[in-house]
């Protein structure tokens, strides 16, 4: 009995012997992949101001931050609401911004799966003047087209669009049964078909210059290309009435589709994420670990060996 015992731990040997010398494979898996699949900046951006007639009827493409912010190659388009007396003055802008959509087509070539409106903040003037919160709606091109045309106007562009355009003042959710129509909108976002893109809310003091914000879009990109839509406008506005005791507002001026860095404009950005590929791989440290699973089974078996053996030899 004592040589088979001993035959069998040299035999456990043996095996545990050979199992180290050779590598355990497990599976591993690299990290999953995003890539840029569709890149387009915003084909038109603009912003409209209705704090006075004249402005009113005026066209602001981009405001060049050269002379007022002392940033050459800087071109931006603002978002801000400082109320005042119901006196037709009140000093509101709002930003445009008109993406192209990729079709269903292009959509399910790239193997796109993420849809993000981008941009990049230049800065938020005046931010001791916050909480403020600017939210961002979005309007199909059919209904944008529609809503004008009712007005008589065509669709708009950066270079016609103005605060009486078409009735553009509708783009505020915000209106007055006791104010003058000009000041304030007509119609309610919700009455115009317009969709939450999503808001960002900054804090008293918080600096958010050079910020890059990105809303995910997805579903709307999908469901507008499904359709046939070729383009949405993207607007946003600033919710509250902010003036502070130095009579100052505060604003969010974002870099336009003219600032001089490319990478800071507007933007529809398409991604396809790639699932982590699994393969075989030489990992030393789980080879160790089954080995000194295996050396504990085979003296488990040797144990319970010697147990039967001494069993064997008493009941003799």
């Amino acid at each position: 009995m004592k040589k088979r015992i001993l035959s069998f731990v040299l035999l456990c040997a043996m095996l545990v012997s050979m199992l180290g010398a050779v590598p355990m494979m497990a599976a591993s898996a690299d990290e999953a992949k995003t890539e840029v699949v569709y890149d387009q900046v915003v084909t038109d951006d603009a912003y409209i101001r209705g704090n006075n007639a004249d402005n009113r009827n005026k066209n602001f493409n981009f405001e060049d931050a050269a002379a007022g912010h002392n940033a050459p190659g800087v071109k931006v388009v603002n978002i801000k609401y400082q109320g005042g007396e119901i006196t037709g003055n009140i000093n509101e802008i709002i930003s445009l911004f008109k993406v192209s959509i990729p079709s269903k087509a292009d959509i399910e070539s790239t193997g796109a799966d993420k849809f993000e409106f981008r941009f990049t903040v230049f800065k938020n003037p005046n931010a001791y003047n916050c909480p403020e919160t600017y939210k961002f709606y979005y309007i199909a091109e059919s209904d944008m087209i529609n809503y004008l045309s009712a007005y008589g106007a065509e669709d708009w562009t950066e270079t016609n669009v103005k605060w009486n355009y078409g009735s553009m003042k509708w783009i505020t959710t915000r209106y007055h049964d006791n104010m003058d129509a000009i000041q304030h909108a007509d119609k309610k976002v919700s009455e115009i078909a317009a969709n939450e893109v999503g808001s960002i809310t900054i804090a008293k003091d918080e600096d958010y210059a050079e910020k890059v914000v990105s809303f995910d879009i997805t579903e709307a990109v999908k469901a507008l290309a499904q359709k046939g839509e070729t383009a949405m406008t993207i607007f946003a506005y600033a919710e509250n009435d902010v003036k502070g005791d130095d009579g100052n507002g505060t604003s969010l001026m974002i870099h336009s589709k003219e600032t001089e860095v490319e990478s800071a404009r507007p933007r529809l950005v398409g991604t396809k994420t790639t699932a982590p590929e699994v393969k075989p791989d030489d990992n030393p440290t789980t080879g160790d670990i089954a080995t000194v699973a295996f050396v504990a089974l085979a003296l488990s078996l040797v144990g319970a060996a010697v147990v039967v053996s001494r069993k064997r030899i008493r009941e003799r």
